[in-house]
């Protein structure tokens, strides 16, 4: 899964968009595009839904992006940690990492 910066200059770029246009219709400024762009800020929860729904996309999957959780999944994280680690484990026990090709 891409990181949130290569995924929204991706959903930029293949919209045609330049930074300052996309920052004009977010309503916040072209730094701070750049800035996420470039890694050096993080999404707030209210650009993350603005976003989504501008670009079409899923929002959860762009929360995903910057190493979150949907706030639904982070409560039943919190709740129920140990049915979780079961589960997963259940659910994904042949599961391997796979190698690191770098």
């Amino acid at each position: 899964m891409a990181d949130f910066s290569s995924q929204l200059r991706v959903l930029r770029t293949k919209n045609k968009l330049g930074i300052k246009s996309l920052a004009r219709d977010l309503g916040v400024s072209y730094t701070y595009i750049s800035h996420l762009e470039c890694g050096r800020a993080k999404p707030s929860a209210e650009l993350i839904k603005k976003l989504a729904a501008y670009f079409q996309v899923n929002e959860d999957d762009l929360i995903l992006t910057i190493g979150k959780f949907p706030a639904d999944v982070e409560k039943i994280l919190y709740e129920y940690p140990r049915e979780v680690v079961m589960l997963l484990r259940e659910s994904f026990g042949s599961y391997s990492k796979p190698p690191d090709n770098s």
